[in-house]
């Protein structure tokens, strides 16, 4: 019995020989222009698929951090941090959960309650549209803008960064001083209205109890 590369190879030469058909061409032309057409669309439903987990990440990770502070009876701080890599830049990329605990002398000491959360690649918080990244606004939302914190330090290879941080009381309020907003959204792809793409998604937290609302388009 002859080998299939053989069988393969006889029908390869066999086709040079001969030609293609007027139909074989339009088939071949057909799949190039689905491929033209499809390929975009895929990258376009990739990007949407990512966002929205990244967003139900975030999402999760505020309301844990809310349960926390009711749970324990601890005020319980985010953490956004300020992160640089060589694919991504710089930006708010990293959200972390810490429950505080003070001792008889009056110490302030932190105890993780969540591992550091990391967006995807391309996926950041914009800290530079004003109607949608309020939390961001210093001196206005109440939040703590640091330099960093040389005692919880995020893990290796990232270390100490900068991060906007802001508390849950034990009563499940926060400690901002006005409902803010903070909008998550792909650093890739091209803006819209409003300094913002078509696809992004935006989180409220209302300061005087907590709840955590989303918007997504």
């Amino acid at each position: 019995m002859k080998s299939l590369p053989f069988l393969l190879s006889f029908c390869l030469r066999s086709r040079n020989q001969r030609g293609y058909t007027l139909l074989e061409l339009m088939v071949v032309m057909g799949i190039i222009a689905l491929m033209a057409v499809g390929v975009p669309y895929l990258g376009g439903v990739m990007k949407s698929y990512t966002l929205t987990n990244a967003g139900q990440a975030i999402q999760s990770q505020l309301a844990f951090a809310r349960q926390e502070a009711l749970t324990s009876n601890r005020a319980v701080q985010v953490r956004f941090y300020r992160i640089t890599d060589a694919e991504n830049g710089t930006g708010y990329r990293a959200i972390q959960a810490f429950r505080e605990n003070t001792d008889s002398t009056g110490k302030v000491t932190l105890t993780p309650v969540s591992q550091a959360y990391f967006m995807p690649t391309g996926i950041a918080i914009t800290d530079s549209v004003a109607n949608a990244a309020t939390l961001f606004a210093t001196g206005t939302s109440g939040a703590t803008l640091s330099t960093g914190d040389t005692n919880y330090p995020l893990p290796p290879p990232y270390g100490v960064n900068p991060f906007l941080s802001f508390r849950f009381r034990p009563n499940g309020q926060t400690d901002l001083t006005t409902s803010s907003l903070f909008t998550v959204l792909s650093t890739r792809a091209p803006l819209k209205a409003n300094q913002l793409p078509a696809k992004f998604i935006t989180f409220q937290i209302d300061a005087v109890n907590g709840t955590i609302r989303v918007y997504q388009p």
